[in-house]
């Protein structure tokens, strides 16, 4: 279902599904889209039912698809705007968003949301040539082909096939993840996906699916056959998509929620990961929280929902 709105002779519109909306804002400073899901709150108030908006899996906040730099400020400032009057239009009282690269940047919304800083993330600076260090790292690929497994990288509607069919007998909560992120980003172009597949005794024991935007390439999912390996599969997936992507001239590459010790010395590049607040509605806020007898002080947030 799709929703047209015409505020001040600018456009936006709302997109709905079971699990999601899209909030478009369109004006003559540029583009912005905003991808979230809505949960209904418990308490009603005056009979009516209020909503808290989240970021769906594979989403981190809004987007400028298009803009002027001389008008970026302009066109945020317009934006907050009208989704705060969407948000009073339809119940919504609060938000939470994760920020992520290479998709989103805080930065950009600092006037929009309360940012929190959550941790960093790591990417390869494929441009950068390899010293010694590096070079040790690329070798663990090699020792573990030496070891006996077999690697390769696969791109396009395959790629995406058959990391479907590896995570549908693996990991069936990845997997679903995967169908919500493939429906809600609507992808009509496959070529641009390349999924690292690693073998060991004919048998797949790891594999890693990204996807590949202009010059970048993010990995969105990688999973293990099993949590039993004696292979650091992790670092052997990003040493195989770092050859097939250095190959095709890209320029960076970005991990997905690297953990301290699986980092590698390649990943030299480090952004942000933050969290945003917004409430849109202080009065509904207020009384949800009165309701609850909480505190509106509270770390967390929503704070009417520290007792869910």
């Amino acid at each position: 279902m799709k929703n047209i709105f015409l505020h001040d002779e600018r456009l936006y519109n709302s997109v709905k599904n079971s699990n999601y909306e899209i909030f478009e804002f369109k004006s003559e400073a540029g583009h912005i889209k905003h991808t979230f899901s809505k949960r209904a709150i418990d308490t009603m108030i005056d009979g009516e039912v209020f909503y808290d908006l989240i970021p769906p899996v594979g989403f981190g906040g809004p987007v400028i698809v298009e803009c002027t730099s001389e008008k970026k400020w302009d066109l945020v400032f317009e934006f907050k705007e009208a989704f705060e009057k969407y948000c009073l239009k339809n119940n919504i009282v609060s938000e939470e968003v994760a920020f992520n690269v290479p998709t989103t940047n805080a930065v950009d919304f600092i006037d929009c949301y309360e940012l929190q800083y959550v941790k960093d993330s790591y990417g390869i600076d494929l441009e950068k040539p390899l010293n010694q260090i590096g070079k040790e790292d690329l070798s663990k690929l090699w020792n573990a082909v030496d070891s006996g497994v077999e690697y390769r990288v696969i791109e396009g509607e395959v790629a995406l096939n058959i990391f479907k069919s590896f995570l549908h007998r693996t990991n069936k909560n990845l997997s679903t993840s995967l169908y919500q992120y493939l429906a809600l980003t609507g992808v009509e172009d496959s070529r641009n996906f390349v999924a690292v597949e690693l073998s060991f005794n004919n048998k797949i024991m790891a594999m890693s699916f990204s996807q590949a935007h202009e010059k970048n390439v993010s990995t969105l999912i990688a999973a293990k056959a099993s949590r039993i390996s004696y292979f650091e599969t992790d670092k052997l997936l990003k040493c195989a998509l770092y050859l097939w992507a250095k190959e095709k001239g890209l320029q960076k590459i970005w991990s997905p929620k690297v953990q301290l010790d699986s980092r590698m010395a390649i990943e030299t590049l480090v952004d942000p990961v933050c969290t945003g607040r917004k409430i849109w509605n202080e009065k509904i806020y207020q009384q949800l929280c009165d309701i609850g007898s909480v505190d509106t002080r509270v770390q967390y947030f929503p704070a009417y929902r520290i007792k869910d």
